[in-house]
């Protein structure tokens, strides 16, 4: 795709190296899930996303429910990944 190449170029131009170490490929594959302490699980939460078709990431989303204590109100629930927090 163009974005790829666009991608590639940048990388080329700016001299961002892009083949890795066989020591941080073997950090990367013995890294462990992150845990869910100080974290709320949202997994159950019927989630739609936000982000718009060409987004390089799709990690905001929304989901809405009638509020039972507010007759025509709704709570909405935003929830955007911490990907820094995944990914370190």
């Amino acid at each position: 795709s163009s974005e790829k190449a666009i991608s590639l170029i940048a990388l080329e131009e700016n001299n961002i190296p892009y083949v890795f170490p066989q020591r941080v490929i073997d950090e990367a594959e013995a890294a462990k899930a992150a845990g869910m302490a100080h974290r709320d699980d949202w997994r159950d939460l019927p989630l739609i996303t936000i982000d718009p078709a060409d987004a390089r990431d799709h990690d905001d989303a929304v989901y809405a429910k009638p509020d039972p204590d507010n007759a025509g109100g709704h709570i909405v629930t935003v929830a955007i990944a911490d990907v820094a927090y995944y990914v370190r």
